[in-house]
C-alpha cells in the first residue's frame, strides 16, 4: 500500500472529527433562565355602602343637600325632582314655590295661595334662580320624600341638640345653627323651629344656602 493511499482514509476521519468537535452536544441543555417574579395579588378596599353611609351621624355639612336638592341646585332641578309646584309667586329678587297642598285654611278663597298650609315650600332667587332657602313641615307626607335629615322634623329639641350642641341662637321658636365652609366661602344655616307650647317638639325646619 503507498503512502498516499492511507493519508487518504486519515484525512477523511480528521475532516470527520473536525466536524464533530465544532456542534453542540445534544446532551448538553441550554442554562435555564431565572423564574419571573410573581404578580402580586390584587388587594380588595371595600367601599362603604349606602347603608353604612345612611347610618353615619349627620353633621350640619350633611345640610349641603336636603329635600333631594343640593346647594348650588336651581329651578331647573327642583322641577326635575318634585314636578311643578301647586302654586309660585314672585316678591322683590326672590321666587317661592310651593308644594304638596296639605290644608286649604281659608275656604272659599279660589285656588291654593300662600295663606294655606303647604308640605315643603323652596324660595330661589330670582335672577341667578338658585334655591335660596327650603322649609317643610311635620306632616305624614314627609316619609314620601325620603330624606334621612328629616328624622328630625317632629322629633324634640332635645335631640336636635344631643346631634349638633346647644344652638347659637334661640329666639321666638326659632333655634339656629350656622356651617361655614370658609374654602368654598359656602354658609348653611339651619333653623329648627321648636315652640314651649308644642312641648319643644320641632314641627318646622328651615335650611337657608347663602351664595359665595
Amino acid at each position: 500500500m503507498t503512502t498516499r493511499e492511507l493519508r487518504v482514509p486519515t484525512l477523511v476521519w480528521v475532516l470527520m472529527l473536525a466536524a464533530l468537535g465544532c456542534r453542540t452536544p445534544a446532551s448538553v441543555a441550554p442554562e435555564p433562565q431565572p423564574a419571573p417574579d410573581p404578580v402580586p395579588a390584587p388587594v380588595f378596599i371595600e367601599q362603604p355602602t349606602a347603608e353604612a353611609e345612611a347610618t353615619q351621624p349627620p353633621t350640619l355639612a350633611s345640610f349641603e343637600s336636603f329635600l333631594g336638592l343640593r346647594y348650588g341646585d336651581t329651578v331647573t332641578q327642583m322641577i326635575e325632582r318634585h314636578g311643578e309646584p301647586v302654586y309660585s309667586m314672585a316678591s322683590g329678587e326672590l321666587d317661592t314655590f310651593y308644594y304638596v297642598l296639605i290644608e286649604d285654611t281659608i275656604e272659599d278663597d279660589g285656588p291654593p295661595g300662600p295663606g294655606d298650609d303647604f308640605l315643603f315650600v323652596i324660595t330661589t332667587d330670582h335672577a341667578s334662580g338658585r334655591i335660596f332657602n327650603l322649609q317643610i313641615l311635620a306632616h305624614e307626607r314627609q316619609a314620601e320624600l325620603d330624606d334621612p335629615l328629616l328624622r328630625f322634623l317632629g322629633a324634640p329639641l332635645s335631640e336636635v341638640v344631643a346631634s349638633f350642641g346647644e344652638p347659637p341662637r334661640a329666639e321666638s321658636g326659632f333655634h339656629t345653627y350656622e356651617y361655614v365652609d370658609e374654602a368654598r366661602n359656602l354658609e348653611i344655616e339651619v333653623e329648627f323651629v321648636c315652640y314651649d307650647f308644642d312641648d319643644w317638639i320641632c314641627n318646622e325646619l328651615w335650611v337657608t344656602w347663602f351664595e359665595p
